[in-house]
């Protein structure tokens, strides 16, 4: 809030020079408020009027840029003596809202932006997600096996062919209890005699 004081006192912030004594030393004031309101009050003997009406005394009146305010009939109001406050404030709400705008989108598009791809063998632990939930609570998806990295299986090897029997190894039938000798100089005894079972 600013506070303007008008009248012929040198102490005054807008002084009004009158040879003739109408305008009183502290004459008026004028309060400025943050958003750039403007009020009036008149401390004076002869009177402040606005658009030509005098105002009543000691009471706060809203004015604009646009009134004419006059002394006494003496000396009216020059405004650029008087600080343009809402344009000032127009200004910085300007720029804020501009700066508020900028830091929103850049926080949207550093916010957005991919994490960068570990290439590296091992993970990193520092940039796992901290993640709270319990691992059986997670369905995990099934892991993607590529066909091009995975062998394929060996196949069975198909069972050997039963080798015919060599005659030359053949057992010969016994003949007289005789021991049987092979070709290959093996003696067999002879065996007792089976007693097939029948079930």
């Amino acid at each position: 809030m600013k506070t303007i004081s008008i009248g012929r006192d040198e102490s005054c912030d807008i002084v009004i020079i009158d040879k003739t004594n109408v305008v009183s030393r502290r004459h008026a004031v004028i309060i400025i408020d943050n958003a750039g309101k403007m009020t009036i009050t008149d401390y004076s003997s002869n009177g402040t009027y606005i658009n030509g009406i005098r105002m009543s005394e000691n009471v706060a009146v809203p004015i604009t840029r646009k009134d004419t305010i006059s002394f006494a009939h003496a000396s009216e109001l020059n405004w650029d003596l008087v600080p343009n406050i809402k344009g000032r404030n127009v200004k910085i709400v300007s720029i804020s809202a501009f700066l508020l705008v900028l830091i929103i989108a850049l926080l949207f598009v550093f916010r957005n932006e991919p994490e960068p791809i570990n290439y590296q063998n091992e993970p990193n632990q520092e940039s796992a997600p901290q993640n709270n939930i319990p691992d059986d609570s997670v369905i995990k998806p099934e892991p993607k096996i590529d066909e091009q990295e995975t062998p394929a299986p060996k196949p069975t090897p198909a069972p050997e062919p039963k080798k015919p029997r060599n005659k030359d190894k053949e057992v010969k039938k016994p003949q007289d209890n005789k021991p049987v000798v092979k070709e290959d100089k093996t003696v067999v005894e002879e065996s007792a005699p089976v007693n097939p079972i029948i079930f």
